[in-house]
């Protein structure tokens, strides 16, 4: 599902269950606080701390179009973070494939 260069907005959404949170997903300014279910740990990406890239869990990045996203997984990934994907195409992927907003 994951792979370097990303991951769809539906095979996240194909991942989804319930459980212990086994992924952090960081988000400008923490813009889908409820877009995600309850196993995903939304950050603020100013509030990113190295402490959470350390957890083993993959990092899910997603923004407004994938953009960004794609960038701070790239820095992310060359300062050392293997476990760091975007999610191609963003909010506006998700809203396309009609996935839930709220889990």
């Amino acid at each position: 599902m994951f792979t370097s260069s990303g991951t769809s907005p539906a095979g996240l959404f194909a991942s989804a269950g319930t459980g212990s949170r086994d992924s952090l997903t960081v988000s400008p300014r923490a813009a889908y606080q409820d877009l995600l279910w309850e196993r995903a740990a939304v950050v603020d990406v100013e509030d990113l701390q190295a402490s959470a890239l350390r957890t083993g869990r993959p990092v899910l990045l997603m923004c407004a179009d994938g953009s960004q996203s794609r960038l701070l997984a790239e820095t992310l990934r060359a300062g050392g973070h293997d476990n760091v994907y975007a999610v191609r195409g963003g909010r506006r992927a998700w809203a396309r494939l009609h996935l839930p907003d709220v889990a």
